[in-house]
């Protein structure tokens, strides 16, 4: 994950190892590795980033970009 003062930009990457989820709290959007992670701040659950998916968060919404294919092997 990467943070400036205009927007958030995650990604997961192709193999899923390392989960990412999206959570919303009213109107602001929240990324966390675990679900556990939105209940601590009161997000509810929105939906997972999938495999090699870029999520960015900014002033004009959500915006999602798959730069990766998933790829299953380990």
């Amino acid at each position: 994950m990467a943070l400036s003062n205009k927007e958030l930009v995650a990604f997961a990457d192709p193999r899923g190892i390392r989960p990412l989820v999206i959570g919303k709290n009213g109107k602001e959007t929240v990324i966390a590795s675990e679900t556990c992670g939105l209940r601590t701040v009161g997000a509810k659950f929105f939906r997972e980033v999938l495999p090699g998916e870029l999520m960015t968060v900014s002033k004009n919404g959500l915006k999602s970009v798959i730069l990766a294919k998933q790829d299953p092997e380990i």
